[in-house]
């Protein structure tokens, strides 16, 4: 039988090590595909209350929840922020309430400007059709 050097090499062990932990710290910090899209999407209309096109009361609130956590910052032509709440995600459902009190008689077409969620992600500017009778 033959003895058998073995020779090792500290440099060499430690950078193995490393490579090797370096590649399981990797697998903790990737992200799933939701948390990606959580952070590099931008968010989307998901459902809003009265659906666009019916007819709403004069005093009627519309309500308009998103896809993902949003700056508390919506512009509005004839709406103003009454208050945010959480649907899915934190401060994802803003309800709007006429401007002026009332919203007036006819049809309305109301202007969503400067949407942008917690992430600075920008949302395209939409608008909502009602019929005010």
């Amino acid at each position: 039988m033959r003895n058998k050097i073995i020779i090792i090499i500290p440099g060499l062990l430690i950078i193995l090590l490393l490579l090797i932990n370096c590649d399981a710290l990797d697998s903790f910090t990737r992200l799933t595909e939701e948390e990606w899209n959580l952070y590099n999407l931008p968010p989307e209309v998901v459902k809003v209350t009265p659906t666009p096109g019916s007819d709403i009361s004069n005093d009627q609130s519309i309500i308009i929840q998103f896809s993902k956590s949003m700056d508390r910052h919506i512009s509005s032509n004839f709406a103003e922020e009454s208050g945010w709440s959480k649907t899915v995600y934190k401060d994802d459902t803003v309800t709007l309430v006429p401007s002026f009190g009332t919203w007036t008689t006819g049809d309305l077409s109301l202007g969503i400007y400067s949407c942008r969620d917690t992430h600075d992600n920008n949302m395209d500017n939409f608008n909502l059709y009602y019929n005010v009778p």
